[in-house]
């Protein structure tokens, strides 16, 4: 689909995605939004999706016919080369355009700029801390259960890439703009009555981040070393006390691991 693609990765699993669009691909693209767009279209004079794709070009802004293209357009790119340079990307990319702005009559030269799955390893010196936290007699199974999590970040090792903790950070900061505007108050007045400034507020969700992405690569290192995989009647069973899961077997799949691989942890 793109001409002249160049991958360059880094030792965090970062990487970027150099690739010129040319305008006969952006042309071409055009015409089949357009027809994605006519076969929905009703317009005075003619049938749903009998407008000739002229007069649905008329009907809708330039903007909008743009950014159909774009949002049509990027995605199968970057299906592409994900298959073709067997990436594993843990988080959407960032766009950008190295020849602005965006047009359908010029090539587009574009970089993307995503992350891989970061690697992990888990020092062995963590099995035998968890066995004294195990047969401690001074705390109750929720107690060891939070130290052994704890322990699991502790010796963990993982480069994050920025790009990642940014975007879940950007995330984090939507979610609480909404949050603040439906209980009308502003973010100032929030991070005021946390005695937190805006930095300090990013600083703390960013640590929140890494070591919450290290908690979920840890567990998952670990589930397939062991070979922790949860059963069919495991699933079944869960879907059914949880019919709202059953659109989600991924994330079943996750849940019922995670409780396994921390059941592993506390019988050693």
């Amino acid at each position: 689909m793109a001409t002249n693609t160049k991958l360059d990765s880094f030792p965090d699993k970062s990487f970027t995605l150099s690739f010129t669009v040319t305008a006969t691909q952006i042309s071409a693209e055009k015409e089949s939004t357009l027809k994605s767009i006519a076969s929905n279209f009703e317009n005075k004079g003619f049938r749903k999706g009998k407008a000739p794709a002229s007069v649905v070009e008329s009907q809708i802004s330039p903007e909008k016919l743009l950014e159909e293209v774009i949002n049509s357009l990027l995605p199968k790119i970057y299906s592409q080369a994900i298959i073709k340079y067997q990436l594993k990307p843990a988080t959407s990319p960032n766009i950008i355009i190295k020849n602005p702005p965006f047009a359908l009559n010029k090539d587009w030269q574009i970089e993307l700029h995503g992350a891989q799955i970061p690697d992990i390893s888990i020092d062995p010196k963590f099995f035998t801390e968890i066995k004294a936290i195990n047969q401690s007699q001074n705390l109750d199974q929720n107690k060891k259960t939070d130290e052994i999590l704890k322990k699991l970040i502790g010796f963990s090792q993982v480069s994050l890439a920025k790009l990642i903790i940014d975007n879940d950070l950007n995330r984090k900061l939507a979610d609480l703009v909404d949050q603040t505007q439906a209980a009308g108050i502003t973010i100032d007045s929030y991070l005021k009555n946390r005695n937190q400034s805006l930095e300090d507020y990013k600083k703390e969700m960013s640590l929140r981040i890494s070591e919450d992405w290290t908690l979920n690569l840890a567990i998952s290192q670990i589930a397939a070393d062991q070979k922790i995989v949860p059963l069919p009647a495991e699933i079944e069973d869960l879907t059914k006390k949880n019919p709202k899961l059953s659109s989600n077997p991924s994330l079943v799949s996750y849940l019922l691991t995670q409780q396994k691989v921390i059941d592993f942890l506390t019988s050693q």
